[in-house]
C-alpha cells in the first residue's frame, strides 16, 4: 500500500475475518467441515487502483503466511503459484467488514478517534482493555456455514 501510494497509485486495505475453509492452503482459511471458531481470524487485505480497471486485489500477506506456516521457501513452486494468483484474484472465503480508519463513535470512547475494527475495542472506565492480551481480554466469533 505504501510503495504504491508513494508513487501516485491509490491503494486501500480491507479489513476482514476469514470465515471458510482455504483450497489453496489451510493458513488462508478458518475452519473444516463448515465450521470455525474465528477469533483470531483477521486479516487485511489490499487493493490498488489502475485506471482502465478499477481495483486490482492484491494479498502479500497470505503468500508470506502460507510461506511461513508450510515452512517453504520463496522459490518454491507452490509459492510461485500463490503469489501469481493473489495478485489480481482473492480466493474467497472471508467476509469484508471495514475499508475505513479514524473512527469517532458515539458514546465517545476513551481513545478517538479508533484506528480501525481490526479487533474489538473496548474500555472500562476510561481504561482500554488490551485485545492482544487472550489472558485478560476474551471474545469469540464463530463462522457456521448454513
Amino acid at each position: 500500500m505504501a510503495l504504491c501510494r508513494s508513487i501516485g497509485i491509490p491503494a486501500r486495505e480491507i479489513f476482514d475475518i476469514r470465515v471458510g475453509e482455504s483450497k489453496i492452503s489451510p493458513s488462508m482459511g478458518s475452519g473444516k467441515d463448515g465450521k470455525a471458531i474465528i477469533t483470531n481470524a483477521q486479516h487485511c487485505r489490499a487493493e490498488f487502483y489502475l485506471k482502465g480497471y478499477g481495483w486490482i486485489p492484491v494479498d502479500p500477506a497470505d503468500v508470506t503466511k502460507v510461506r511461513l506456516a508450510e515452512k517453504l521457501t520463496n522459490d518454491d513452486e507452490k509459492i510461485r503459484k500463490i503469489r501469481k494468483y493473489l495478485f489480481g484474484n482473492w480466493e474467497m472465503c472471508w467476509i469484508a467488514y471495514n475499508m475505513g480508519r479514524d473512527f469517532t463513535l458515539k458514546p465517545k470512547p476513551y481513545i478517538e478517534p479508533l484506528n480501525n475494527f481490526g479487533y474489538p475495542y473496548a474500555d472500562v472506565n476510561g481504561y482500554v482493555q488490551n485485545y492482544y492480551d487472550a489472558k485478560n481480554f476474551s471474545y469469540q466469533y464463530e463462522s457456521i456455514k448454513l
